[in-house]
């Protein structure tokens, strides 16, 4: 990735939020405030051309994915704790459509999903902001991804010294040892290692024929590229919301300060993100500080 092109920053916004509705427990500090805070710090960083936000929020209702016919996929998860961690959502979106920065949400899948597509479909860099592994398929000749937790930014040239495994075999090896975030159960007895010696012997040679199904299946779960395949209409969604976004949502510097205001969120803190808003002025800021 060339580092001197201006990039598209794509935010994992449920992964974000849950890191800092947990730090934020743990302070005084709001939620709202320490995602907003989280999303200038990542702005200053990369000095992106555009932001765009994928969130977990589904806009169909009531209709199943594919993966939900598993039925131990995110059964782990604690309904309890996502109230509370997305009762702050909408005010944070909200306050992220005035900056300029896209929402975008999936039809009936994940935000995973709708993150893989974007960088599919933008023109230039991608920078993707997530401490979910499921994202490390996306990297490519022009998209990395930045885990926020352990400061690692991985890409092709560095991702086997990081990893056990390169690139092309990384969803295997997933679909091998399981995800636990995710409540997938990987091969019993399949650790690291082992999983990278049946990549080496060949899987289908070095497993048995229950074994070769619990792959399978799970290579399912994990694969982005073929997620869309079983909801033909999830790309138009993503397109639909892309397109509007683009036509209609330059950003809104007074609208944001009054929102900012109704959340409590500190005044002193607020005309930092100026630099958010697309004017001759901030332009020209960004040429002078790049």
């Amino acid at each position: 990735m060339n580092q001197m092109q201006k990039v598209n920053l794509i935010i994992d916004g449920s992964n974000l939020l849950h890191r800092v509705h947990w730090i934020s427990s743990q302070s005084t500090a709001s939620t709202i405030h320490m995602f907003m805070n989280s999303l200038k710090k990542l702005h200053t960083e990369w000095m992106p051309s555009d932001v765009y936000i994928a969130w977990d929020s589904k806009l169909i209702r009531g209709k199943k994915s594919f993966r939900k016919t598993n039925e131990d996929y995110k059964s782990n998860r604690d309904p309890k704790h996502a109230e509370q961690v997305y009762e702050h959502e909408k005010a944070i979106r909200n306050i992220c459509k005035t900056l300029g920065v896209c929402n975008i949400h999936p039809g009936v899948l994940e935000a995973d999903d709708v993150m893989y597509f974007l960088t599919n479909t933008l023109t230039s860099d991608n920078v993707i902001i997530s401490s979910d592994h499921d994202m490390l398929q996306t990297i490519s000749t022009n998209t990395c991804v930045y885990n926020p937790m352990s400061k690692v930014t991985y890409n092709l040239e560095n991702f086997s010294s990081l990893l056990p495994v390169t690139i092309d075999m990384f969803i295997h090896y997933k679909a091998l040892i399981g995800d636990k975030s995710d409540n997938i159960a990987g091969i019993k007895g399949v650790g690291s290692k082992t999983a990278v010696k049946i990549i080496n012997n060949g899987i289908k040679e070095s497993l048995t024929t229950e074994q070769y199904d619990i792959y399978a299946n799970n290579l399912k779960l994990v694969d982005l590229k073929t997620a869309t395949d079983n909801h033909p209409g999830e790309r138009k969604i993503y397109q639909y919301q892309l397109e509007n976004y683009l036509d209609k949502n330059p950003g809104d510097y007074n609208e944001f300060k009054t929102i900012c205001e109704e959340v409590g969120y500190p005044e002193s803190a607020i005309d930092k993100f100026s630099i958010f808003f697309k004017n001759e002025i901030n332009n020209a800021l960004l040429q002078i500080l790049k």
